[in-house]
């Protein structure tokens, strides 16, 4: 009766014992699964680590990387600002230079005004000159002296210029004609270059009424400077060319 009350439970015993080792199986598999998953976890934490470690490198040299950028901006921003300095300089240096240019081109066209007015002068002058250098034509041909070949071919040829009475005291000597005694007396307009021979017949000695001044030969001449210069006729016949 013992033994048929003690198997019953021995078959409890061997099956609770079945089933703890069913659980220990269960929990080797389980642990071996742990085990194995530990093992990926902890390949996976290294993986993350030399990650984690690239990535600090990379941060550090993207801060020097930065460093350096700041510092090439801070040159790069002084060399704008110099160089916008240097630019309103050169736009101040423009602007003299423009301001000399006008002045120059006024200058210029100021020299040319004075440049065409001296031509014209010296035109004027050329033309007076030319004026000055032709012998006067007398109205009436009767009157003028003979003269030689030598003297037709000088180019300027001495002038004579009558000698009219001054005074009533002197009607003897209204009308004298050219003798060879003839003064040469320099006439000037305010140029040396207008200079030439003007020769003034020098009365001869009366008896009655003796020698006349020296200077009265430019007193009453017939012909005054002025006209004489400003191209005017000569309207004695006595003019001989």
């Amino acid at each position: 009766g013992a033994q048929a009350g003690a198997s019953p439970r021995f078959a409890g015993v061997l099956s609770e014992l079945a089933g703890l080792r069913d659980q220990v199986y269960e929990c080797r598999a389980e642990h071996r699964a742990a085990l194995d998953k530990v093992a990926s976890l902890e390949a996976e934490n290294s993986s993350l680590k030399r990650r984690l470690q690239e990535a600090e490198r990379f941060a550090a040299e993207l801060e020097a990387r930065s460093s350096e950028v700041e510092s090439e901006r801070d040159a790069w921003r002084r060399r704008w600002d110099e160089t916008h300095k240097k630019l309103e300089e050169s736009w101040e240096q423009y602007e003299a230079l423009q301001r000399r240019w006008e002045q120059t081109e006024d200058r210029i066209f100021e020299t040319r005004k004075r440049e065409e007015h001296i031509r014209k002068c010296l035109r004027e002058a050329e033309q007076l000159l030319e004026e000055l250098g032709r012998p006067l034509v007398p109205r009436s041909r009767s009157h003028t002296s003979p003269r030689s070949s030598e003297d037709q071919r000088a180019v300027v040829q001495p002038l004579v210029l009558p000698v009219s009475a001054g005074s009533p005291d002197d009607s003897d000597h209204d009308s004298l004609p050219s003798t060879s005694n003839e003064t040469p007396v320099h006439a000037h307009s305010g140029d040396p270059c207008f200079g030439f021979d003007v020769r003034l017949p020098v009365a001869p000695l009366s008896p009655r009424k003796g020698s006349l001044p020296s200077n009265s030969c430019i007193t009453r001449c017939s012909v005054s400077m002025s006209e004489f210069f400003s191209g005017a006729e000569v309207s004695s016949p006595d003019v001989a060319v």
